[in-house]
């Protein structure tokens, strides 16, 4: 199972996002953390998780990630995203900023790094 986990993570995650191509199949993120409760994508396509919106902080159940199981986690990424450039990363339990390890393209979100991914 892991290993399938870490193909998908070398087929679809964000080495194969930067740059990337929207089709109808869209492609997803991935992320291993073993322990964790709950992970989700926080982006510039979702205001942060919500931060970034009039009430100011994350929102749980934005853009959550699903448990595969053994601690790996996945989100389809969203549909109709237009095209650019956008800033993500993974908030683990609620509290840990995570950048993708999967994406070595890197930018700034208040003072943390965090992942670059490039819509075409």
């Amino acid at each position: 199972m892991r290993a399938i986990a870490v193909l998908c993570a070398l087929l679809c995650g964000c080495g194969a996002l930067t740059p990337v191509s929207r089709s109808a199949d869209p492609a997803g993120l991935y992320l291993s953390s073993p322990g964790a409760s709950r992970v989700q994508v926080i982006s510039d396509w979702n205001l942060w998780g919500g931060a970034e919106g009039p009430a100011g902080r994350f929102e749980p159940m934005t853009d959550e990630m699903t448990d595969r199981g053994d601690g790996d986690w996945y989100l389809s990424m969203p549909s109709g995203l237009p095209r650019g450039m956008y800033r993500y990363a993974f908030l683990v339990d609620g509290h840990r900023l995570v950048p993708d390890p999967m994406c070595s393209e890197r930018a700034f979100w208040k003072g943390h790094e965090v992942s670059l991914l490039e819509v075409r």
